[in-house]
């Protein structure tokens, strides 16, 4: 097929919609934080905001934060442009249907010239793409020996029509008359009567990704050891009110070093799944940290009886044990799903390439873009532990309004990335524009009923999932506060997770970075005078606060560095969801007040499954009142296209 005939394929096939990857990333999350949700009603239940509890999540904030800022932030987010790139790039010289189904993969061009008779050569040219994708022109001298004429190998066997490639230092012979690149453009050849076939079994794209990832394991292995040092300076900084107490800060130490080895792991298994995405494997990546909510309540259902402080070790050591369990199952996966593995001698010596080195400086800003929302966590939990029962307040919170941020905007992030990164490798910007529009907003008419549930049905939903046990009422009133003032940034949140894709995929990493500074510059200005006014609450609020200021920006800069306007069409259906959120609250707003007896949830004499199911009736009428309202949207769209089909 000529590269022409490839090109018009392509444009004659239909847009890969986004949807279904997107709803299937969400709903493996959602099994994922609800089951998170039982294991924080079970440790809620058993340990409260006790002592043991707050040493717990201060040891878990440092290895989730490394890992979301490296592992599942930085490292993806940087990894899977370059990745993509090399994928697109060897579909398009490969002349392949851009579809990676793995007809034609490579980038191999071969000319062959065999003579008849009893001419003891036929030559081969071979043109392979290096790493780089740059032409190799070392690597274009193939000499093979037809069957009238016979040599030796190296081991002294026959080599029939031997194929004798030098690729830089590699020159590989054997007595089938195969020879074998394996590093830069994975070429395999063989000869069998004269006839030479030569195909692309690796890639560059293989190559990098190996290099990458061999890196990286090294990096966390040193990162393991110089934290493990250094851990009783880290949770002082982490939390300074536990420096007061002795005996607090020294079972945060004990429980921060056993859970830390918990970063490596979960890296890895992070890295494995920036594979899998790239290849457009999306759940393997989103199961895997059902490993981590099981063995955390296997832990607290074993050891329920014993002594809180036995339960905290336990705890921790069910973190790292997970780890091990999500790196083995996404080892397994990525082989699994894209054939890919990695080498044994370079988890020893990973090569330093270009791609590399690239790698390594796009990690830097991207580290600090994606990791500024956990800086404000962890500042934020830094100030509340000031005042007792503040760290596990701010936790609790921070539980609850990750469920939609991870449903819509991470859902939505971990797609389009490589999407967009694939679109803008093959040069179809306004195909990736139209793609990064419609998943705004979709984003944007998701998390605008959520934000508005949350803020209003804040109390009612943590009485239900924690006020038992040593969760008491006054915790049940702290921890409802800082969840409405967390709510509401959740939209500011979703945009900058879903805006901050499309400059990753443009390889613009800076932009970001600057937002995101200018973001913590507004929490670090107003979160000691909020905390000294609201507490844990007003910590939130500054918290964002700095939110909204950060996707201000990136809205601005996304529009002028790449013109990537919303239309007048997505800017009016944004507008009207936000008007379809205000009204839901209110109705529900209303309801509550004019109906306080409807409360059951926050009655605590009330059965359980009273409070449960009175929750889910108030979630249930606040979909249904915003469905209502938002369905005019979706009907005008269904008569446009009505009418167009009726055209045609």
């Amino acid at each position: 097929m000529t590269r022409g005939a490839s090109a018009a394929a392509t444009a004659r096939k239909p847009r890969r919609h986004l949807a279904r990857p997107i709803g299937e990333v969400s709903f493996w999350t959602a099994v994922s934080r609800f089951l998170g949700f039982w294991r924080d009603v079970v440790l809620a239940s058993i340990l409260g905001a006790g002592p043991v509890a707050e040493a717990f999540i201060i040891a878990l904030r440092l290895p989730n934060l490394f890992r979301r800022v490296f592992g599942e932030g930085a490292f993806s987010y940087a990894f899977i442009p370059i990745y993509a790139r090399h994928l697109a790039r060897e579909e398009r010289d490969g002349d392949n249907d851009g579809d990676n189904d793995g007809d034609n993969d490579g980038a191999v061009n071969v000319k062959v010239n065999v003579n008849d008779g009893d001419n003891d050569t036929a030559a081969v040219n071979v043109n392979v793409k290096d790493n780089n994708g740059d032409n190799n022109e070392r690597a274009s001298v193939v000499n093979a020996v037809n069957g009238d004429n016979k040599r030796r190998d190296n081991n002294g066997a026959d080599n029939n029509g031997a194929v004798i490639v030098h690729n830089n230092d590699i020159n590989k012979r054997d007595g089938k008359g195969e020879g074998d690149i394996g590093k830069n453009g994975a070429v395999n050849v063989s000869a069998d009567g004269g006839a030479v076939n030569v195909s692309a079994d690796d890639s560059s794209a293989a190559a990098f990704a190996g290099n990458a990832i061999a890196g990286l394991f090294f990096v966390m292995i040193v990162l393991l050891v110089v934290a493990w040092l250094l851990m009783p300076w880290i949770v002082t900084l982490l939390a300074p009110g536990f420096r007061a107490q002795g005996d607090l800060q020294n079972f945060a130490t004990l429980l921060a070093r056993l859970t830390f080895p918990y970063l490596t792991l979960t890296a890895l298994a992070a890295a494995f799944a920036a594979v899998c995405n790239a290849h457009n494997f999306f759940v393997a990546g989103v199961v895997a940290p059902l490993f981590f909510n099981f063995s955390l309540i296997l832990a607290l259902l074993f050891f329920i009886n014993q002594p809180d402080e036995t339960i905290g070790i336990a705890l921790a050591a069910a973190v790292s044990v997970s780890g091990i369990l999500q790196a083995g199952f996404m080892l397994w996966a990525c082989r699994k799903l894209t054939r890919f593995s990695i080498p044994a001698k370079k988890w020893l010596r990973p090569r330093i390439t270009p791609d590399i080195k690239h790698l390594v400086a796009s990690m830097a800003p991207i580290a600090m873009s994606v990791g500024v929302f956990q800086v404000n966590f962890l500042f934020a939990t830094a100030v509340v532990s000031l005042k007792a029962g503040g760290v596990s307040h701010i936790y609790y919170a921070e539980r609850v309004y990750q469920l939609p941020l991870a449903l819509i905007g991470v859902a939505i992030a971990v797609v389009l990335l490589p999407d967009l990164a694939r679109k803008l490798g093959r040069d179809r910007d306004s195909d990736a524009r139209d793609d990064f529009n419609q998943a705004l907003q979709a984003a944007a008419l998701l998390v605008l009923p959520a934000s508005a549930g949350l803020v209003v049905l804040s109390q009612p939903i943590v009485a239900v999932l924690f006020q038992r046990g040593a969760f008491t009422p006054a915790d049940t009133a702290a921890t409802a506060a800082a969840l409405a003032a967390f709510s509401l940034g959740l939209p500011a949140y979703v945009a900058t997770r879903v805006m901050q894709t499309a400059f990753f995929a443009h390889d613009d990493t800076r932009s970001p970075l600057r937002a995101a500074l200018w973001g913590v510059a507004v929490n670090i200005v107003l979160v000691v005078p909020l905390f000294q006014i609201w507490e844990a609450s007003g910590v939130a609020l500054a918290t964002a606060a700095g939110g909204w200021v950060t996707a201000a920006i990136l809205y601005r800069r996304l529009g002028g560095e790449f013109g990537w306007w919303p239309d007048r069409a997505l800017l009016l259906r944004v507008a009207w969801g936000l008007a379809a959120a205000v009204a839901m609250a209110l109705v529900l707003w209303t309801l509550l007040v004019l109906r306080p007896d409807w409360n059951a949830p926050m009655n605590p004499d009330a059965r359980e499954w009273r409070r449960v199911l009175s929750l889910v009736g108030w979630i249930v009428l606040g979909k249904v009142v915003y469905a209502l309202l938002v369905a005019p949207l979706f009907l005008s769209r269904l008569r446009l296209r009505l009418r167009g089909g009726a055209r045609t």
